[in-house]
């Protein structure tokens, strides 16, 4: 959550805004957008992880999704288009749309266009990418390698020693 509240941060801080300091409407669009996009990767995140929501990656719940106001009709069919190996793979698109948008918007004048900014918002959504893949780790209950290699040396260190 903090890495995804962090990519937020950075874009809405370098939004352009009026005089009297509130977003104007481009700015506001692009944060709508890049709201949206992120509430439909985390349902589809959680879909692919929680066997109770796997419906969701499925024509079916995608167009249930879409029903809801969810995602687009667009959406729908840029989704139900791509060709994966895995119904899973399907979270990456909101990810993808979400910093396409950023960039897009850098280029129209809407963000900031410096460098700084587009470095801070690739390391943002490179930090999200890599948070939320630890997730399934953690709920499946697996230790890192390494632990478990040192272990097995003390365990070994000891057994010698003894």
């Amino acid at each position: 959550q903090s890495n995804l509240d962090g990519y937020f941060l950075t874009l809405s801080t370098n939004v352009k805004r009026n005089d009297d300091g509130s977003f104007t409407e481009e700015s506001a669009k692009l944060l709508e957008d890049v709201g949206q996009y992120s509430r439909l990767w985390h349902a589809l995140f959680w879909a692919s992880i929680a066997k109770r929501f796997r419906v969701l990656q499925t024509d079916l719940g995608l167009q249930r999704m879409a029903s809801r106001g969810l995602l687009t009709q667009t959406q729908l069919e840029i989704l139900q288009g791509l060709e994966l190996s895995t119904s899973d793979q399907l979270k990456l698109a909101p990810l993808q749309w979400m910093l396409v948008r950023s960039i897009r918007a850098m280029d129209d004048g809407v963000v900031a266009g410096d460098t700084a900014t587009k470095g801070m918002l690739l390391k943002g959504m490179n930090k999200l990418r890599g948070s939320y893949t630890k997730i399934p780790n953690k709920l499946a209950g697996r230790m890192p390698l390494a632990y478990t290699q040192f272990v097995q040396i003390l365990v070994d260190t000891l057994v010698l020693m003894s």
